[in-house]
């Protein structure tokens, strides 16, 4: 299934398993299964051969009693603990041996308190590469020691909504909803690492060994020849950035502005130079951001930096407006709260943030459509929840501009698509926004020093974009790929 033309000619276009034994009676049942802290799971115990279906099917190397994992501690807090190693519950689950994961700007909102319903000792991260350790019963398109990414958004792969391509936004038995459901009144697919949120406590992938629900459906074989850097991309922000492009309808020759040059910003940038935009405007007010972007991707990147009190108010539209006077075909949105507050938007706004839960700042989605052409497009990337306040309604209609909510991507959709016919031949490379490496014990520290920008502030020449998390199980760095660095602690005063 595809959305907004043609990718080949240049432009993009329960069964229920009986439930293990638990260490606590109120674990989520289905694909859910528990994440919490150090009872996290129980080890399938000798009474489990009572059912047919484990009794002589289970397949495992796993040897380890207990694991290493991250796991969140309170607002602003995590902690590594030992916790004990997953086994499969259903007979489609497999465990996978960790040998990459990473930390993004979601992992930075659970940390930070924005995503309801979790529970101390949830494990984080939803991005995973590993080789598979276990597998139940009925899982026959995977072998032991297959290597294998994982896909964030989790769907069982049999009802209508996986069945149509949809899953990551819809999957009709992905467990318990959580907060998620209750808010917008209808199933979505589980989220690895967002605990009851969206998931019903699936743990999450920042641990030594990782169950993956639904298998064959949720993970990727990643063949020889393709690096665990280059694959942990296929868990998520590449192919997030390859779904809203191709959903938007990119066509070769389009006008193209991105907000925000984080990780996934850059990947738009490449995704939409990959298909044929014409001119590509890049917005940041990390200059660092802007010239790796220009380095990776070369001068047709057009960076502007937007941090400065004469773009504040409506001045940064009518700079864009000056770059292209009839505005942009396209408006890629990946801002949320940090442009307008780099932009000097000021206290109203966040004020009105703070008051009302649920309600984002929409100043840089206005930006968007104040500089799209008439009857543009405009793409939201970045993380919006509940109602919006301030959202300038008149002008979007008025202008006759479409938005565009992409959801959460259908990475099992894609992630073949991408791998087969972009990464391998060399016509995309995700890892051009791999910036840093760290040890998984580093974890902690790197939360803390993201959260207070101590890394944004002394990496002034290096960006801080996307990291690699090795665990004791990962090779070493591949060639051309950032070192191991040292992560350190802010010791200051939580970012405002």
């Amino acid at each position: 299934m595809q959305h907004g033309g043609q990718a080949h000619n240049g432009d993009p276009q329960s069964r229920k398993h009986p439930q293990p034994y638990r260490k606590h009676s109120d674990q989520a049942n289905g694909i859910g299964g528990t994440g919490t802290g150090a009872t996290s799971y129980a080890t399938v115990p000798t009474e489990y051969s009572a059912y047919p279906t484990f009794k002589s099917g289970v397949r495992s190397l796993i040897e380890e009693k207990t694991m290493a994992a991250v796991t969140w501690q309170g607002k602003g807090a995590v902690a590594l603990r030992e916790v004990d190693v997953p086994h499969v519950t259903n007979a489609e689950d497999i465990v996978i041996r960790t040998t990459g994961t990473s930390l993004c700007h979601a992992d930075m909102h659970i940390y930070r308190g924005d995503v309801f319903d979790l529970k101390l000792g949830d494990i984080m991260g939803h991005e995973a590469v590993g080789q598979v350790v276990q597998l139940g019963s009925a899982v026959k398109n995977l072998q032991l020691g297959d290597r294998v990414c994982c896909s964030f958004a989790l769907g069982c792969g049999s009802c209508e909504g996986c069945q149509r391509g949809e899953t990551g936004r819809i999957c009709d038995k992905a467990g318990h909803n959580g907060y998620l459901g209750k808010l917008y009144g209808e199933r979505h697919s589980s989220l690895e690492g967002h605990a009851h949120f969206s998931s019903g406590g699936i743990a999450g992938c920042q641990a030594q060994y990782v169950r993956i629900p639904c298998a064959e459906n949720n993970v990727l074989r990643v063949p020889n020849g393709v690096s665990d850097e280059t694959a942990l991309f296929l868990s998520d922000v590449a192919v997030s950035a390859y779904h809203a492009v191709r959903d938007v309808g990119l066509q070769s020759g389009n006008t193209v502005l991105i907000i925000g040059s984080g990780p996934v910003g850059q990947l738009v940038a490449q995704w939409v130079q990959v298909f044929g935009a014409r001119r590509i405007v890049l917005v940041d007010s990390i200059q660092s951001r802007l010239d790796w972007a220009k380095q990776k991707l070369g001068p047709a990147i057009e960076a502007t930096n937007s941090d400065s009190k004469t773009d504040c108010p409506h001045g940064f539209s009518q700079k864009m407006h000056e770059l292209e006077p009839h505005g942009f075909d396209i408006c890629f949105e990946l801002a949320e709260l940090a442009i307008p507050r780099r932009l000097g938007i000021g206290s109203l706004q966040k004020a009105m943030k703070t008051l009302s839960a649920g309600h984002g700042i929409t100043h840089p989605l206005n930006e968007c459509i104040l500089a799209a052409r008439n009857g543009g497009r405009v793409s939201i990337i970045a993380d919006y929840a509940g109602q919006l306040g301030n959202f300038n309604m008149g002008l979007l209609t008025e202008k006759g501009v479409k938005l565009y909510g992409h959801g959460q991507p259908p990475v099992q959709r894609y992630w073949q698509e991408i791998l087969e016919e972009y990464i391998m031949p060399g016509r995309f490379d995700p890892t051009k926004v791999l910036t840093h490496r760290y040890a998984l014990e580093e974890l902690p520290k790197l939360y803390d020093a993201m959260y207070n920008r101590k890394l944004f502030e002394e990496s002034k020449d290096k960006p801080i974009l996307k990291v690699f998390v090795q665990t004791k199980f990962s090779a070493e760095p591949s060639a051309g790929m950032p070192p191991v660095t040292k992560a350190h602690a802010s010791n200051g005063a939580p970012h405002a």
